[in-house]
């Protein structure tokens, strides 16, 4: 099969990750016209994690919310926008297979975490 180029949709980008292809489309996550390096705490990244754990939820206005913080997040700094995009990565591989998007918390987090990718990109 012939590989081929182009732009990919939020939901592209999910099926090669849950088909292994992960590391040769993180790298073009991961490579952006972003600012400079900056060095970061440990502690500085507590609000990804709080915004990460809100994608879960039944609340739509809550996931909005989670969302669009995500994405102000991604855009401090290189090293934000790598570790964001590094756990969207993981929330989006699907571990115990696609059994697992059977769950109503565990799709709200997949197809949110899918979005802000496709958004990351697009706004590339």
């Amino acid at each position: 099969m012939k590989p081929r180029t182009g732009i990919l949709s939020a939901g592209a980008v999910a099926i090669i990750v849950v088909t292994g292809v992960q590391h040769s489309i993180s790298s073009k996550f991961l490579s952006p016209n972003a600012p400079q390096l900056v060095s970061q705490s440990q502690g500085d990244f507590s609000d990804l994690t709080r915004q990460l754990r809100k994608l879960r939820s039944s609340d739509d206005l809550e996931r909005e919310s989670a969302k669009t913080e995500l994405i102000n997040i991604s855009t401090k700094s290189t090293i934000h926008r790598q570790r964001v995009i590094t756990q969207l990565l993981e929330l989006i591989a699907l571990s115990r297979g696609p059994d697992e998007l059977m769950r109503p918390t565990r799709f709200f987090e997949w197809k949110a975490a899918v979005e802000i990718l496709g958004q990351i990109v697009d706004v590339e």
